[in-house]
C-alpha cells in the first residue's frame, strides 16, 4: 500500500500518494471563482469587447 502521512500532529492523517482532497461541488466552485474574478476583465466573443466578468450576464441576455 503506497501512500503518505500528511497533516500537523493534530491533522495527521494517511493519504494515497497524489490525492487532492475530496472534490468540490462544481456549483459551490463555480460561484466561488465568479467571486474571486467579478472584477476581472475578459475578452467577450459575444458583445467583442472588453467588460468585467460580473457584467457578462446581462452581455449574453442582450441588455448591454
Amino acid at each position: 500500500m503506497s501512500g503518505e502521512w500528511t497533516g500537523g500532529s493534530a491533522n495527521r492523517h494517511w493519504q494515497r500518494t497524489g490525492y487532492r482532497g475530496p472534490r468540490i461541488d462544481d456549483a459551490e466552485l463555480g460561484q466561488r471563482l465568479f467571486d474571486e474574478l467579478a472584477d476581472a476583465r475578459f475578452w467577450c466573443e459575444v458583445c467583442g469587447g472588453c467588460h468585467p466578468l460580473r457584467e457578462h450576464q446581462a452581455c449574453r441576455d442582450g441588455q448591454r
